[in-house]
């Protein structure tokens, strides 16, 4: 079930999350677009995740231990979190950054104009 967050993103659970960003990531990086090449790709990395627990997570079947999810951030450049963050955009990954009074009430009022752009949107097709 999704419920939009204090942001307005809708929120999913964390396999659904890496299944999702992970079909996304091998759809946009050649190299390792195949469970074959991802998983050799892993072993260099350190740390083997099998062909079939990769297929599994693809299909957000199973949860990855950390370790796994960390591996397999690192063959794509990335860290274990971002590949935890919903909406992954493979060619701009999520940043940290820090958030002061400031900065948190403008991305609120940001996420509040965003509704009440679709609001006003649905209102108008009617």
């Amino acid at each position: 079930m999704l419920s939009p967050s204090v942001y307005g993103v809708a929120a999913m659970s964390a396999r659904d999350t890496l299944a999702e960003n992970l079909r996304a990531l091998m759809a946009s990086h050649h190299t390792y677009s195949s469970t074959p090449a991802l998983e050799r790709a892993t072993e260099f990395h350190g740390l083997k995740v099998g062909k079939s627990t990769i297929d599994r997570a693809l299909k957000g079947q199973t949860t990855l231990n950390l370790d796994y999810v960390e591996a397999i951030a690192k063959v794509y450049g990335l860290d274990a979190w971002q590949i935890l963050t919903p909406g992954l955009v493979p060619k701009n990954p999520p940043v940290l950054r820090s958030v002061g009074e400031v900065e948190d009430k403008l991305y609120k009022k940001i996420g509040e104009l965003a509704k009440e752009i679709v609001t006003l949107r649905e209102g108008g097709d009617a």
